[in-house]
């Protein structure tokens, strides 16, 4: 559904598989990434940016990834968060914050 720009339903079926698959499942960060893509294209920007939070939250909570896997996780996390932080009414107040964090600082 994605490929065809069905966004809604794509969105649908991931939060789905989300609920279904163990948050340590092969494909569920895939899952919150195709969610998030998903919920910006058909520019919901609230609920983008809630997915921005539970991505946030299981990137500093993912022990399988390495220390390089976790810095080229949170680039990509702020690469696809300036769509919802220029768009969002509270974007600009949740950019500050994300870029002074001590995670994002380290």
């Amino acid at each position: 559904m994605y490929d065809v720009g069905n966004y809604a339903i794509a969105s649908t079926n991931l939060d789905f598989y989300r609920n279904l698959a163990p948050a340590d499942s092969k494909y569920y960060s895939s899952a919150q990434w195709g969610k998030l893509a998903s919920e910006i294209l058909q520019q919901n920007w609230d609920e983008a940016m809630e997915e921005l939070e539970r991505l946030k939250d299981n990137i500093s909570a993912a022990l399988h990834l390495t220390y390089s896997e976790v810095l080229v996780q949170r680039a990509w996390l702020i690469h696809w968060g300036l769509f919802v932080y220029f768009n969002h009414p509270q974007g600009r107040d949740s950019i500050i914050d994300v870029f002074f964090t001590p995670e994002t600082l380290s």
